[in-house]
């Protein structure tokens, strides 16, 4: 390897004479332009950035730089290997555009497939429930009271809901009387009671204390949930349930809500169980899921409620699962591309510097033997070392690739798993 600083002043002074139009002939231009190319400091970075020869990569014609050849007389090393680069010299900016471009970071999927029916962004997924509290849920089905059965059932959905999820809960209906001389303060009657978090004993403690009392503000509690969702909204997929044994008693308009709340940024989809409901009261329940995007579902025992809630919640946990399987498999995809992206580019580079370098020595013997040059030994020299120059920058940036793409694998797949349930 020659000395680093004998190379810059060389690799410099090609630089300079291969930005000419056309080679220099006399020794007092070339006097003057290895001053200019001496005033400058030559890295790699020059080597990666400069133009092509004129007779590079498929440019290349032994016939024509025979021609050029025979219209210069005899020169010295440094004038003959600035005239070969002016000839030869590969192009190497598209290699590194390429490098300095790639991307070693691995992506989880925005949008997973629709597994079980739900389909859901998987970054964060809030729940909001919305429990009716107006005095019908004090009746009895099968199993109970109404509204025993349907905390039970609410409380065993919540609990278990994946790992990570945001769930709030907001009762509606829950003050005054189902008397018409309460009705305006019992249709104002509309809060949450468990804030978006997750899942914790204060959720059961708070459920326990709902009464059923009044009349049914359905569209009011949808309309709120905006709000219940909204804090934690940003790359999430949000999801409300509304357990209710009727119809809107409040003069609001459900449907108008759901579909509003579905169509707005938060895109939550309303899903409704009508718990013991009559005709008339789940045509409208089913419209109101319909307008949210979600689905309606009739139960009419406590056990059938508790089935439907954890069929539901196995839903999710089936679509986390499938989300994940899937984006496992999606990150060692991803790493084996790249990983094969950079042997591509790596082969490619070789290919080029080889070709490079061999038209190089060719062209040096094709100057010895037309007494262009004494002796080709130092431009062998410099051919040699801007081979080992190239090769050392290729194999330090590869390897650094190599390890930003497993140091990012890693990253990733810690994301993933806690992510998933």
């Amino acid at each position: 390897m020659l000395d680093r600083v004998r190379l810059s002043m060389v690799t410099l002074l090609c630089i300079a004479l291969i930005g000419c139009n056309s080679p220099v002939n006399n020794a007092a231009d070339n006097d003057e332009s290895r001053e200019k190319n001496f005033a400058k400091t030559q890295s790699i970075e020059d080597i990666l950035t400069a133009k092509p020869g004129t007779f590079a990569g498929d440019k290349y014609n032994v016939k024509k730089i025979e021609q050029e050849l025979k219209k210069h007389d005899k020169m010295n090393p440094d004038e003959a290997f600035a005239l070969m680069l002016s000839y030869v010299a590969e192009d190497y900016r598209p290699f590194k555009k390429r490098l300095d471009a790639f991307d070693t970071e691995h992506r989880l999927s925005d949008q997973p497939d629709i597994a079980a029916g739900i389909d859901f962004v998987p970054e964060q997924l809030n729940v909001a429930i919305l429990l009716d509290a107006s005095g019908s849920m004090a009746g009895q089905v099968p199993g109970g009271v109404k509204m025993d059965l349907a905390k039970e059932a609410v409380n065993h959905f919540a609990s278990n809901l994946p790992e990570g999820t945001n769930v709030s809960l907001r009762i509606y209906g829950h003050k005054g009387s189902n008397s018409e001389k309460d009705k305006a303060v019992s249709c104002d009657s509309n809060e949450v009671i468990y804030e978006a978090h997750t899942y914790d004993d204060r959720f059961q403690q708070v459920l326990d204390n709902v009464k059923p009392i009044g009349w049914t503000p359905l569209a009011a509690a949808i309309k709120s949930a905006k709000d219940d969702l909204s804090a934690n909204s940003e790359n999430a997929r949000n999801l409300v349930y509304v357990v209710s044994d009727g119809e809107e008693t409040c003069g609001g308009d459900p449907i108008k809500e759901a579909k509003h709340l579905n169509q707005s940024n938060i895109q939550a989809m309303v899903n409704i169980i009508g718990f013991d409901v009559d005709d008339k009261g789940q045509k409208e329940l089913k419209e109101v899921a319909e307008a949210g995007g979600g689905v309606y579902e009739t139960v009419d025992t406590g056990e059938d409620l508790q089935a439907w809630m954890e069929n539901e919640r196995l839903k999710i946990d089936a679509a986390w699962e499938q989300w994940k399987n899937d984006n496992y498999y999606s990150v060692a995809e991803q790493n084996s591309d790249k990983h094969f992206d950079l042997m591509e580019l790596e082969d490619h580079f070789y290919e080029v510097l080889s070709r490079e370098e061999g038209r190089f020595y060719k062209l040096a013997m094709m100057m010895e033997d037309m007494n262009l040059i004494e002796d080709n030994n130092k431009i062998d020299e410099w051919i040699e070392s801007r081979g080992d120059e190239l090769d050392q920058y290729i194999s330090e940036y590869l390897n650094q690739l190599d390890q930003d793409i497993e140091k990012d694998d890693e990253k990733t797949t810690k994301e993933l798993e806690e992510k998933a349930p």
